[in-house]
């Protein structure tokens, strides 16, 4: 794995963390000895076919499987679990990625209740 520079606590589920590098993100769950066990996805960035950056911050979204992450590039970028997949376990994957503003870098990402926050390098 490559170095993770963010990580995140699911704040709705407390068996979940993320982490996640310039190009990987890797979702952690607790096993029933409390043991993290990593999963990263197969279908990630590279299954895009589109420049997007490199990731700098995800969080989960609270009351959902879904998670987002934002780029330099300043794509936002949807990882959710495959259709008819109801349990994390069964692993996330890119759903789709957009562009946010003018495509300046985007280095902040929040859940504001049922708001998804940006910040972006150019204001």
């Amino acid at each position: 794995y490559e170095f993770q520079h963010c990580v995140r606590f699911n704040e709705t589920e407390e068996s979940e963390i993320l982490t996640n590098g310039k190009k990987k993100i890797l979702f952690w769950t607790l096993d029933e000895d409390s043991n993290l066990m990593p999963f990263s996805p197969t279908h990630g960035l590279e299954s895009l076919k589109k420049k997007i950056g490199t990731m700098t911050k995800s969080v989960f979204v609270p009351f959902s499987q879904k998670v987002v992450s934002v780029t330099t590039g300043g794509k936002m970028v949807l990882w959710d679990l495959p259709v008819g997949s109801t349990s994390p376990a069964d692993g996330r994957r890119v759903i789709k990625a957009i562009k946010v503003g003018n495509g300046a870098s985007l280095p902040l990402v929040q859940i504001n209740q049922k708001f998804i926050v940006t910040g972006g390098a150019d204001g």
